[in-house]
């Protein structure tokens, strides 16, 4: 299972990086940052948003590819592939948990405008640490609770 995971990955990653140098993401950058942004205006902080960026009265947010959460989306697909059970499960656990995990970062940029809007002196702090090690937690547990879900339907 661990080299079906790494083998997944590495493909993945690969995939990734090679339709990012085409432009062929952009996509996914805007729409991270238009979902990011809508949230914000609806927390009531002021922000304009350009291209893929999210202009704050204090700080800027650049959105770029490690920000859209593609490569935990691959590291989870890579979890949920390498696991030997059905085509229909593994279908399950991926939609399911690449939704989970797009709204979970969407909510990551929105705390990363909230701590910068009030807080701007710990962005970093958060942005670099405490959010990341968020990102990764939020994966794995997706993928517990599809390995439950399986557990539960087996």
């Amino acid at each position: 299972m661990v080299v079906r995971f790494a083998a997944y990955f590495a493909l993945f990653s690969a995939l990734i990086l090679f339709l990012d140098a085409r432009g062929l993401l952009r996509w996914l950058q805007d729409v991270t940052t238009i979902a990011a942004d809508a949230v914000v205006r609806m927390l009531g902080i002021s922000s304009v948003r350009s291209g893929t960026l999210i202009h704050l009265s204090e700080r800027v947010l650049a959105i770029d590819l490690a920000c859209t959460a593609v490569f935990i989306m691959a590291l989870y697909a890579a979890l949920v592939l390498a696991y030997p059970v059905s085509a229909r499960d593994r279908l399950v656990g991926i939609v399911v948990g690449i939704a989970i995990i797009s709204v979970g970062n969407v909510l990551r940029i929105v705390a990363a405008a909230v701590v910068a809007q009030f807080a701007g002196s710990m962005f970093l702090f958060f942005h670099d640490y405490l959010f990341q090690v968020g990102m990764v937690l939020l994966t794995v547990a997706a993928w517990a609770a599809w390995l439950h879900y399986l557990k539960r339907h087996a």
